[in-house]
């Protein structure tokens, strides 16, 4: 590498600033190559408690605590804990 720098006359910052671009360019790459690779056929968690429910493995008091415990937790809400009297 320093003979490679001296001989072109580039200097220690453009050597650093050409090995972080390249190295930003390989992340840029693996990310695209990621994503493209991941199976966008997975179920979504409103699809798996939709099956569970088709296949009889839950009945439907236990398909609205879950439906419902989703929707707290998608709006930033808590999930539901047992109530007090005040």
């Amino acid at each position: 590498m320093l003979g490679y720098v001296h001989m072109h006359n580039m200097g220690w910052g453009s050597a650093i600033v050409m090995t972080i671009a390249s190295l930003a360019i390989l992340g840029l790459l693996v990310g695209v190559v990621l994503t493209a690779v991941r199976d966008p056929g997975s179920p979504s968690p409103r699809e798996i408690l939709d099956r569970r429910l088709a296949a009889g493995e839950m009945d439907l008091e236990e398909y609205g605590r879950a439906r419902a415990a989703m929707s707290r937790e998608g709006s930033g809400g808590l999930p539901a804990g047992p109530t007090t009297p005040a």
